[in-house]
């Protein structure tokens, strides 16, 4: 595959017209493959036919895709989060609540599988607590709020483990700052282990923001709702939409008609959770307990466009083949390869 490689540059440069600039950033974008995913055998021939070598170990059982996909959506942690909320409408609004919203979310569900299909997260002061001590006394409490506490460790083990591959993901097509060294996978172990470790720094960083106040966690909490459905609707409305004639239905796919009536609930669900996460929790909005998440949004929007339009369009040009690079050595997922501890690539 010819790729366009665009010339060297340092520095940042400025922007003498947008129209000029835009026109620079399409001259040298990655050029569109045509993905058909049912006329590979296996996976790493469809990751090849998508622009890619198989770098990273992929080797789990269904069992445990189930595990970490379970795990990613943290049930039982986050109607014990949110529970205190859903029961400001009362019992039957708790209820009806999840059920609605899970029926909503599942199109959102669906819709991801056929994309990935195509192209391969006394008062106890809490509710849920509150319930159980109530309910069946301080012992019974103690231990499912034990068993919540671990099942959220597991939760963010798996949402770090995906945060790292995206990071690294992004960082191999050089889209992130200081690409060269994050991008970096250990030849052994088929782990980006430099990437888990910005993954978990950056959690750090974003989770002692929380110790700022309620505010700043009320904030944080809206945005990672609003980024997780900004994620999951765009490449389903980009599918419908603009890529609709370039879409190659895979092995999972509801047909031309189920699938974009399941994409537009989907589209319609994610705008109106969009909107609903920025909105503050009270009527009467004092600082301390304003909805911080659009501000926060808009201002790291506002500071990607602008670190790209004047520094990174340089270097980052969308999905970048390594299908080309011998630096890279292909392993089969099926395959057990045994490289030195220090070796990397």
């Amino acid at each position: 595959m010819s790729e366009k490689i665009a010339p060297k540059a340092s520095g940042f440069s400025p922007i003498t017209s947008a129209q000029s600039r835009i026109h620079d950033i399409a001259a040298t974008a990655s050029n569109l493959r045509a993905i058909d995913a049912k006329v590979v055998d296996n996976d790493d021939d469809l990751l090849a036919e998508i622009g890619y070598k198989q770098e990273l170990k992929r080797r789990f059982s269904t069992f445990q895709i189930f595990g970490i996909a379970y795990s990613i959506m943290g049930i039982l942690p986050s109607v014990a989060s949110l529970l205190g909320t859903a029961l400001s409408a009362g019992p039957a609004g708790a209820v009806w609540s999840w059920a609605v919203a899970s029926i909503f979310i599942l199109t959102i569900g669906i819709s991801m599988s056929e994309l990935a299909s195509s192209i391969p997260t006394s008062d106890t002061g809490f509710p849920m607590a509150q319930v159980i001590y109530d309910s069946l006394g301080r012992r019974w409490a103690i231990a499912f709020m034990s068993l919540m506490a671990g099942c959220q460790w597991l939760m963010g083990s798996s949402l770090l483990t995906a945060a790292s591959r995206q990071i690294w993901a992004f960082a191999r097509d050089d889209g992130l700052p200081f690409c060269s060294i994050v991008k970096v996978v250990n030849k052994k172990l088929r782990v980006p282990i430099r990437a888990v470790i910005l993954a978990c720094l950056i959690s750090l960083a974003i989770g002692c923001l929380c110790l700022a106040g309620t505010a700043a966690a009320n904030a944080l909490f809206s945005l990672g709702v609003l980024g997780n459905y900004l994620a999951w609707c765009t490449p389903v409305f980009l599918k419908l939409t603009f890529g609709k004639h370039k879409f190659n239905p895979g092995s999972f796919y509801l047909g031309p008609i189920f699938s974009p009536i399941i994409g537009w609930i989907a589209c319609a669900w994610g705008a109106f959770i969009t909107v609903l996460v920025c909105f503050p929790a009270t009527k009467s909005v004092t600082k301390e307990d304003m909805n911080y998440c659009i501000v926060i949004t808009g201002g790291v929007w506002i500071l990607s466009i602008v670190f790209f339009f004047t520094y990174k369009y340089k270097y980052y040009h969308g999905p970048r083949s390594n299908l080309d690079d011998d630096n890279i050595e292909v392993v089969s997922s099926a395959e057990d390869v045994s490289y030195p501890h220090d070796e990397k690539v």
